[in-house]
C-alpha cells in the first residue's frame, strides 16, 4: 500500500461504455498520511490487519504492528457458534462422550484452519454467543469468557443434553406469500455482523422482495435520554421512536 502511493503508479478510469479506458496518475502520498489512512481503516473495521500473530480488526493497530510487511485482507466473514463446534472444528476438541476443550484451543484450531490468527475480540464475541445459546458449557464457574490472555484456559464441554444444531430444510416460499426468520436479540456487535453480511443474504433472497423489521429495546438506566435517541432513530426512519 505505501508503494501504490509513491507518484509512479497509474490506474485505468474508464470514462464512457464501450470507450477504451484512460490512464491517470496515482499522486504521491507522504508515508505518515497513508499510515494514518490504514490505522483509520483497520480501526473502522474497512480493513483487517495480520502481522505475525497480531490480528487487528475494529481496533486500533499500534505502530509496531502497522509494519510495512503487515498484510491486508478484506474484513473477515461472520462466524457462527456452530463454527466452533466439534463438528466444524474437530481438532480443537477431546473424542469424549461429552467433548471438552478451552477457549485457547479452539482459537488455535480456528487459526490453523483458516490459516491465520482470527481477530480476538470478534472471536470471544462468538464464543460467548456459543454459551449463551447452549451450545457449550464452562466446565466450571459461571459468566462469560473475558480476554484470551485472562481466560483462555477456561475448560469448555458440549454436553450429552445440550440442544443439537438445528438441520432442517425449509419450505419453498410460496408465490406471493411472506415469510419472516425467528425473532432474534442482537447485542450492538452482533448488528454490526449483520450489517457486514447483509448484502450476502440479500444476494441469496434475490427476487424475493425482503425486508428487515428492527426494533430496540432499553432497561435498567432511568436517565437515558430518550428524546435524543427518537431524534436520531426518525432522521434514520420517519416516525421510528420509542
Amino acid at each position: 500500500m505505501f508503494q501504490w502511493f509513491d507518484g509512479s503508479h497509474h490506474y485505468d478510469e474508464v470514462t464512457e461504455p464501450g470507450y477504451p479506458a484512460e490512464m491517470r496518475p496515482i499522486p504521491r502520498v507522504d508515508f505518515a498520511i497513508v499510515k494514518v489512512s490504514i490505522a483509520k481503516a483497520i480501526e473502522q473495521g474497512a480493513l483487517w490487519l495480520v502481522f505475525g500473530n497480531a490480528s487487528v480488526f475494529h481496533d486500533k493497530p499500534s505502530d509496531l504492528q502497522l509494519d510495512p510487511d503487515a498484510v491486508l485482507h478484506p474484513p473477515p466473514r461472520s462466524l457462527a457458534a456452530i463454527d466452533l463446534l466439534p463438528g466444524n472444528l474437530p481438532d480443537a476438541w477431546s473424542t469424549d462422550a461429552e467433548p471438552e476443550t478451552t477457549a485457547g484451543k479452539i482459537y488455535a484450531a480456528l487459526k490453523a484452519k483458516e490459516g491465520k490468527p482470527w481477530p480476538a475480540k470478534k472471536f470471544v464475541e462468538v464464543l460467548n454467543a456459543a454459551l449463551g445459546q447452549g451450545f457449550m458449557r464452562r466446565a466450571s464457574g459461571t459468566g462469560a469468557v473475558g480476554t484470551l490472555d485472562k481466560d483462555g484456559s477456561v475448560v469448555l464441554v458440549v454436553k450429552s443434553d445440550q440442544p443439537a444444531v438445528p438441520d432442517f430444510k425449509p419450505e419453498p416460499l410460496s408465490v406471493g406469500g411472506r415469510r419472516g426468520t425467528s425473532m432474534a436479540k442482537l447485542s450492538v456487535a452482533e448488528i454490526q455482523d449483520f450489517a457486514d453480511s447483509v448484502h450476502e443474504v440479500m444476494k441469496a433472497l434475490a427476487g424475493s422482495e425482503p425486508e428487515i423489521e428492527v426494533r430496540v429495546t432499553i432497561k435498567g438506566k432511568t436517565d437515558a435520554n430518550i428524546e435524543a435517541a427518537n431524534k436520531i432513530l426518525a432522521a434514520i426512519k420517519k416516525d421510528w421512536r420509542f
